[in-house]
């Protein structure tokens, strides 16, 4: 067994989407931690031990999330939902027309990381057949519905 599969075996589930993460060799020969499921990943690290210890860390839960939680003794999840969109610009020029915007969680108002933009890119093109390339948004963690 390879140190990256031992490793692996280590790795808490995807914060984001519950998937599996596995170590994974960079493109510089740096490693760096990806989840197999909606693709979210570290950056890059020569010291698997600081990735790892990356990829596990959770933030503490606070008392407004807890009380949200938990009602009447009985656990329930509240699940937040989101759409991925896009904002920007169109412009057109003799030769061709061009566009300057990002896409964005509307759960979180953040733009999508260059993966994530990338990936739901070729979800759009395709015509949004098929399973979406994450489940839930990589910058807040809320489920895409759309």
């Amino acid at each position: 067994m390879s140190n990256a599969s031992r490793s692996s075996n280590d790795l808490k589930p995807c914060p984001f989407c519950g998937g599996n993460a596995e170590i994974r060799e960079g493109s510089s020969t740096k490693p760096y931690i990806r989840c197999n499921r909606c693709g979210c990943r570290t950056g890059s690290s020569r010291y698997r031990g600081n990735l790892a210890k990356a990829w596990n860390a959770r933030s503490a839960v606070t008392d407004e999330q807890f009380s949200l939680a938990v009602h009447n003794g009985e656990a329930w999840q509240v699940v937040r939902e989101c759409r991925i969109e896009w904002r920007g610009q169109v412009f057109e020029t003799e030769s061709s027309i061009d566009c300057d915007g990002e896409y964005y969680c509307t759960a979180c108002n953040d733009d999508l990381p260059s993966w994530a933009e990338t990936a739901w890119d070729d979800y759009q093109a395709a015509r949004f057949d098929g399973e979406p390339p994450f489940r839930c948004c990589p910058n807040c963690g809320a489920k895409v519905a759309g």
